[in-house]
């Protein structure tokens, strides 16, 4: 009997120490001051030439779509001011993440079945967000 009682009281010390081990490994510097200053953000902008060659592109294109992501409806430039864009182009859109819903359930350019089928028989794809 005593001897099951060391050997139970020498499994609880050792278990003890392994997770308080485990725990201080676990959470290693998680109470260290810490830099949480914003990252810079870098917001790339297109040359004059890389436009000029987009609008060459689009313009020579018989069967152009745009495929729109969820990115697309972030900051700099505001949802609303895409959604024009969008229409103004006139190209037919599939929309995807947070751009669904943009263009409205009625739109003439909203693409929403034959993705596949449509980007087969595209000539010109442009992916935005």
């Amino acid at each position: 009997y005593n001897n099951e009682f060391i050997s139970i009281q020498l499994m609880s010390c050792l278990l003890v120490r392994y997770l308080n081990n485990h725990l201080m490994n676990l959470f290693a510097g998680a109470w260290e001051n810490r830099d949480v200053s914003p990252l810079p953000v870098h917001i790339p902008q297109a040359t004059e030439d890389q436009v000029q060659s987009c609008i060459e592109l689009v313009s020579r294109a018989k069967k152009p779509v745009i495929l729109l992501g969820s990115q697309a409806t972030l900051p700099p430039t505001s949802a609303e001011d895409i959604r024009r864009a969008l229409e103004d182009l006139g190209i037919p859109c599939f929309l995807g993440g947070m751009s669904r819903g943009m263009l409205g359930k009625d739109s003439p350019i909203h693409i929403r079945q034959n993705r596949r089928d449509a980007l087969k028989e595209a000539d010109l794809v442009l992916l935005a967000g």
